[in-house]
């Protein structure tokens, strides 16, 4: 990712999932245990904030098909 990335804050991004038809990818962070949403076709932040995750250093992400 370029300088003006929404990753840039998150630091390193071990993981990357896609919700039911592409329209948002969830990115992951082991550094910073946080989630940023990104809209799918722009790869630009689709939030304010990012979520931050309980607990230290998830090591991935799943989403079920019908998109939960």
């Amino acid at each position: 990712p370029g300088a003006h990335t929404p990753f840039m804050p998150m630091g390193y991004i071990s993981s990357l999932g896609y919700t039911k038809g592409g329209r948002r990818i969830l990115a992951l962070s082991t550094v910073a245990d946080m989630v940023a949403v990104l809209d799918g076709m722009t790869h630009q932040s689709a939030s304010k904030n990012h979520f931050t995750l309980s607990g230290s250093n998830p090591i991935g992400i799943a989403i079920s098909e019908d998109g939960a």
